[in-house]
């Protein structure tokens, strides 16, 4: 969303999975839009997994969410939003604001359950909760394209990528 004239410069739509582009679209909106694609229908398999008993997602779920909370509980006033929809929860940790920060912190002290999916994610509590972030949104690439390998460098090109250019199109819409 563009403040300064209004208007939205991108939308992924999850129940066609399609992304729409607007005039006022940058660099970084598809890229944006994109990872909201991958980790939307990616987070969304995760859940389903999880309901229907899979245990090693329901480990993934409990790592994202812990991961999530630490990032509120640093995250300066109006950086992040507590938000219940859980597809809102990955874009909320994807945007600039959330990557720099979590890029900052170390994963940490985890539950028995979320440590059970970090170390199955190769995630030790120093790396950063953005390292642990890259590994949790490559393995739900995993989930929806199980016959297509994703590297992580390529995961984490994205996410820097979409971060970079978004917060570089902002800094541009508040100076304008």
């Amino acid at each position: 969303y563009n403040a300064a004239v209004k208007k939205w410069k991108g939308a992924y739509t999850p129940s066609t999975h399609r992304i729409e582009q607007s005039p006022f679209a940058h660099g970084g909106t598809f890229s944006h839009e994109l990872l909201h694609a991958l980790t939307a229908r990616g987070y969304r398999r995760l859940r389903t997994l999880a309901q229907q008993g899979d245990v090693q997602a329901q480990e993934t779920v409990a790592l994202l969410g812990e991961l999530y909370a630490k990032l509120l509980a640093v995250a300066p006033k109006g950086t992040m939003n507590l938000v219940e929809d859980p597809d809102e929860m990955m874009a909320d940790l994807l945007k600039p604001e959330g990557l720099a920060l979590a890029a900052s912190i170390p994963v940490g002290q985890l539950s028995p359950e979320a440590q059970r999916a970090a170390d199955r994610l190769n995630v030790r509590q120093g790396d950063s909760i953005m390292d642990a972030l890259i590994r949790a949104v490559e393995y739900m690439i995993q989930l929806i394209s199980p016959n297509q390998p994703v590297s992580r460098d390529s995961v984490a090109f994205m996410i820097a990528r979409a971060a970079a250019e978004t917060a570089t199109a902002t800094r541009a819409t508040f100076r304008s």
